[in-house]
């Protein structure tokens, strides 16, 4: 089968979903582990380590949109190369209006072509926190949850 008709029966996506999980199961495991390192004063190091395992952890996720075939258009009133030269390097603030559900991916990958995908922060929903894998390491991560 030619690769282009496969892709679109959307069978490689729904073949790498088992992976996706244990992927993610394995980088929350692993952020368990990091708790120790928490718990035992090294701070500085923890942040490290969760820093890159949520980088890692989210890195699938933009692949699928990758392979979606999305596009980002941002609009600016500066010069774009700049701004997202900064994102990863200086404190940033990204503001979604939310149009839609995935609103947070599209902020996601703004941030990995920034280089700043594991220091990135959201407030999400504090129902979030009870997803399976990616609950616990947001909320490893200090992601801020509030309730509605």
């Amino acid at each position: 089968m030619e690769w282009q008709k496969m892709k679109k029966t959307g069978l490689p996506v729904l073949l790498a979903l088992p992976a996706l999980v244990w992927f993610a199961a394995t980088c929350a495991g692993l952020q368990v582990l990091c708790l120790l390192l928490w718990f035992s004063g090294m701070k500085q190091e923890y942040s490290k380590a969760v820093r890159f395992l949520i980088g890692v952890m989210h890195r699938p996720l933009l692949y699928l949109m990758e392979y979606s075939g999305s596009r980002v258009y941002a609009y600016s009133d500066g010069d774009l190369k700049d701004i997202f030269t900064k994102i990863g390097f200086n404190q940033s603030l990204i503001m979604s209006n939310h149009r839609g559900d995935l609103d947070w991916l599209i902020g996601l990958m703004v941030e990995d072509n920034g280089g700043g995908l594991g220091c990135c922060k959201a407030i999400v929903k504090r129902e979030l926190i009870f997803l399976p894998f990616f609950g616990f390491s947001w909320w490893a991560a200090d992601f801020i949850c509030i309730n509605r």
